[in-house]
């Protein structure tokens, strides 16, 4: 096999790329940044519903818990690196079918290392793992010396995927990086997540689609958030500037309230709303703060989060609006 490049890449001009989970919220927002980049993509999965139409991306249906799926993604596509954001990353999901989460976010991320590992010429490789498995931190913000605490089974998935990626690495088998994302957020996420969540029922309350009561749960934790399209920078700076085995935290370090979050998006909407507590919805949180510490990524990449979260929350609640509208 021949040895791993451990240069840094300066463009990603004429590179193929495989993306993982194309028709995801983050894939959303990063093939079409690598498309802007000059790269080849290969969107890979399990719907057979291209995300976009453009020459220079191809879609491959592949479920990554299927090796020879996998193993026929990468003859298809003989890439020069992988950026697997394939995940079961919904944690009640995870909580209510753990085997499931396992198989995609275990089992999928060793079939698709192992499948990179027999490549003539190795394929970098992105492992987008998730703040997470921190757990209940000892201090905040969290870097990445912080002993590793996974709190449910989502995270717990992503650290043993993070141990596979680091083995192959250290073998000298897949040039694989690992990233740690915090929250991130921004149009097109689901409202499965909390921010959407309100950007959503806030524009059905606009639109006369709902009463104007929102109903909450506990508001009082500080979340770490980034804007998604920052986060996507990061990744393609992490796949051209990160150092081969090493992990970073993508973080902004800033801890806001889902208090705040809330406020912001009322003050952005034409309704008077009510907020109401359902106690049904106060799970108090045993992570009162969270957020993370990424000096050591900027320091190797000189990434730095660029558009303020007020905007990104008012983006998602026009984004809702559109969508409500066309209902």
């Amino acid at each position: 096999m021949p040895p791993l490049d451990l240069s840094r890449w300066d463009t990603l001009e004429g590179r193929t790329v495989i993306v993982t989970g194309a028709t995801g919220f983050v894939a959303s927002h990063l093939v079409p940044a690598l498309l802007e980049e000059g790269a080849q993509v290969f969107g890979a999965d399990v719907l057979d519903d291209p995300p976009l139409r453009d020459a220079h991306y191809h879609h491959v249906e592949c479920d990554i818990r299927r090796p020879a799926d996998v193993q026929n993604l990468l003859a298809i596509s003989e890439p020069d690196a992988v950026i697997h954001l394939a995940a079961q990353s919904h944690v009640p999901s995870a909580w209510k079918n753990p085997e499931r989460t396992t198989r995609i976010n275990v089992l999928g991320t060793l079939h698709l290392l192992r499948a990179c590992a027999e490549l003539d010429s190795p394929a970098r490789f992105l492992m987008v793992s998730t703040g997470d498995v921190y757990g209940r931190p000892d201090r905040v913000p969290i870097d990445e010396s912080a002993i590793p605490r996974p709190p449910n089974p989502y995270a717990a998935s992503k650290l043993a995927a993070e141990i596979f990626a680091r083995q192959m690495a250290d073998a000298g088998q897949v040039p694989a990086i690992i990233v740690r994302p915090f929250n991130h957020t921004g149009p097109g996420q689901s409202s499965k997540f909390v921010c959407a969540a309100f950007a959503e029922q806030i524009a059905r309350v606009e639109l006369g689609r709902q009463p104007a009561i929102l109903s909450v749960g506990d508001l009082t934790p500080r979340r770490d958030f980034l804007d998604v399209r920052d986060v996507v920078d990061a990744y393609i700076r992490a796949l051209c500037r990160g150092r081969i085995g090493e992990t970073y935290n993508i973080a902004s370090g800033k801890p806001r309230t889902i208090q705040s979050i809330l406020e912001t998006l009322l003050e952005c909407s034409t309704a008077n709303i009510v907020v109401e507590t359902d106690p049904d919805l106060m799970r108090p949180s045993d992570t009162p703060v969270f957020a993370g510490d990424a000096s050591r990524f900027r320091r190797v990449t000189g990434w730095r989060p660029r558009i303020p979260l007020e905007e990104t929350l008012e983006e998602m609640l026009e984004h809702f609006r559109d969508l409500s509208r066309e209902s």
